[in-house]
């Protein structure tokens, strides 16, 4: 994209019928419905337009939270054109800005895009459903990541689509996916490590993915707007000493950004109702593993290829075939809202579970009833944390910002008062103490243990046993239904 005028702070300022010009200028037009029209060249089209990447209008963005906000329905597809269009910006920001001092050169546009737009390829069955829930219940200690796949289903789309890629530009693009730039094979110079901000930075949590995800996740679900302005972030961010970092005016900006991402776990992706639903689902894929063979084909594209949502349709369509009968049981239950019900939670900090999560025996808890028949298999452990994208660490503690053209030197802190705007402080490191928008007093993850129960009949027997087993063997008071 060429320079925008001075007058305009980002594109989507500039009068539409001058911004259709400037867009033009790229290739193709896309009308999005987070950042209106975007645009990509005719290289990248060729990507996009073969049966990989189009394999991604075919998984949900939000897996099975459709099932209670019915508006999530959106896909990975356009979840990762918005990835590649935010790189693009961001890189067309740094030419603009940076060109000379950054040495940007063609290849590292064209793969940092590539490498945004491809970042989700390896997405399964109701997105991270697939991943993170199904495939640890199939085999726990896998050490498997859906960027695997990701990597896998890059390399069948070149191949079956005769992309033309030089090897060291592919190992660049997966590099970038992997976001693996501590690797002391890396083709990438010592001086162009920031690109690894872009698309999934591991030092901070800040990159295009979250950029797009948040916006578009909240569109979707029509709740409230966005506190955050990615365009704002974007526009006035620059790289220094190898890292993105940005103005320090934009603090309150970034904290907004992490605080919205956790809003959106306790209150979307971690629903009580949408774990409920999630756990059928996996209940049901795991009845029809033998069949459809997950764990084997996780290297094997051409199969992998066909693990999208509409193979939960076929698994609950064929009513003919009986390894598919105790599966659509499971799944008729969840047509008729004949859901999982919720028993109890219990939260507590990360370190503390982090402690205690080895001493967590679904079996003991099961025989702590007093006088039922309830199973193991009648119920559904859930264990899980939130938090604001890096663990237990403040991401903002790894954000470089800088105030006017000089970054802020090491003795130089940032410190946030809620009451009050930014200020910069000079103090000792070994009392820097921080009063930021925090999950807990000084922690910035927490944990859930939660057990739900498949059949209603039992959730009494349930609740019992949930509370006497975290009250007398763990020595902790459960959290109940809220």
């Amino acid at each position: 994209m060429n320079r925008l005028d001075s007058s305009y702070s980002s594109i989507n300022d500039i009068p539409i019928p001058e911004k259709i010009n400037e867009l033009l200028k790229g290739d193709r037009l896309v009308n999005d419905a987070v950042h209106n029209m975007i645009s990509f060249k005719e290289e990248f089209w060729k990507i996009i337009d073969t049966p990989e990447f189009q394999r991604l209008r075919d998984i949900k963005q939000l897996g099975p939270v459709y099932s209670v906000f019915s508006g999530a329905v959106h896909t990975r597809f356009e979840h990762s054109l918005g990835v590649g269009y935010m790189v693009q910006t961001m890189m067309d920001h740094f030419k603009q800005t940076q060109y000379r001092e950054l040495d940007i050169e063609t290849r590292d546009y064209k793969n940092i895009v590539v490498a945004g737009l491809c970042n989700d390829l390896g997405q399964g069955i109701y997105s991270h459903l697939f991943d993170r829930m199904l495939i640890p219940t199939l085999e726990p200690n896998l050490n498997w990541d859906y960027k695997d796949a990701s990597v896998m289903m890059l390399k069948r789309l070149i191949d079956n689509n005769n992309i033309e890629i030089d090897s060291s530009d592919l190992k660049m693009v997966i590099e970038f996916i992997r976001g693996d730039s501590d690797k002391v094979s890396s083709i990438i110079s010592d001086q162009k490590v920031w690109l690894f901000d872009l698309v999934s930075n591991k030092k901070n949590a800040i990159d295009a993915d979250k950029f797009d995800y948040i916006q578009r996740d909240i569109y979707n679900l029509g709740l409230s707007r966005k506190t955050f302005d990615p365009n704002r972030l974007i526009y006035s961010c620059k790289v220094s000493n190898n890292q993105i970092c940005y103005h320090i005016k934009n603090s309150a900006q970034l904290k907004e950004l992490f605080q919205q991402r956790y809003n959106m776990f306790k209150q979307v992706y971690c629903h009580k109702v949408c774990q409920a639903v999630s756990l059928m689902f996996v209940d049901a894929l795991v009845e029809v593993n033998p069949y459809f063979k997950f764990i084997d084909n996780l290297n094997n594209s051409k199969e992998y290829y066909n693990y999208t949502d509409p193979l939960i349709k076929y698994v609950q369509d064929q009513r003919k075939k009986v390894e598919f009968k105790s599966a659509q049981v499971i799944l008729d239950r969840i047509t008729k809202r004949d859901l999982y019900k919720f028993v109890g939670e219990k939260l507590l900090d990360t370190p503390h579970y982090m402690k205690i999560r080895h001493k967590i025996d679904l079996q003991a808890l099961i025989n702590c009833q007093k006088i039922s028949n309830l199973r193991v298999e009648d119920v559904s452990l859930h264990q899980f944390s939130i938090n604001y994208g890096r663990g237990i660490q403040n991401p903002v503690d790894m954000i470089q910002f800088y105030e006017k053209t000089a970054p802020i030197n090491d003795e130089e802190i940032l410190n946030f008062d809620l009451q009050t705007q930014p200020i910069i402080q000079k103090v000792p490191e070994n009392s820097y103490q921080v009063n930021r928008i925090t999950l807990m007093p000084n922690e910035f993850s927490e944990s859930y243990i939660r057990l739900f129960v498949k059949d209603s009949e039992n959730q009494e027997a349930a609740e019992q046993a949930f509370e006497t087993y975290f009250k007398k063997l763990l020595s902790i008071e459960p959290q109940g239904k809220s």
